[in-house]
């Protein structure tokens, strides 16, 4: 009753609610595209790409960089450690399901081998690495 004598009626409808989603618990997968496996390109600067895939989204794709001839790994600073790092790689659809990658690296004469994982906003890792042997001269 709103005091007057008059009464007010409220109509209720209840919606049905979906559960929130689950966990993200699919890690996601990178590739490499080039350089080509076993291929020898010049030294300086050589550019890597690939492919990164994931179920919901793909947020990162980290590179390393190993010296196979030394077992070392390219460090941030540009010195060679036997300490695994990483760089980050450019993402052509950040968050996407599926996004275009590239980065590129400085590098001597030598043999090499870049080590992708992809990783997604849920912290899920990519399980295996792609593994991409190559050489510059």
């Amino acid at each position: 009753e709103n005091g007057g004598g008059a009464f007010i009626g409220v109509g209720l409808e209840v919606l049905p609610s979906l559960p929130p989603p689950g966990p993200d618990t699919v890690a996601p997968d990178a590739a490499v595209t080039t350089p080509a496996k076993n291929s020898t390109v010049p030294s300086g600067t050589v550019t890597a790409t690939g492919t990164a895939t994931d179920n919901v989204g793909v947020n990162q794709v980290r590179v390393g960089v190993k010296n196979r001839s030394t077992n070392q790994w390219l460090q941030a600073d540009g010195s060679w450690g036997a300490t695994y790092a990483y760089r980050m790689a450019s993402m052509g659809s950040p968050n996407g399901t599926s996004t275009s990658w590239s980065i590129g690296v400085n590098l001597p004469a030598g043999s090499f081998a870049f080590d992708v994982r992809a990783r997604d906003a849920a912290g899920n890792l990519d399980a295996s690495a792609a593994w991409q042997p190559f050489s510059t001269s």
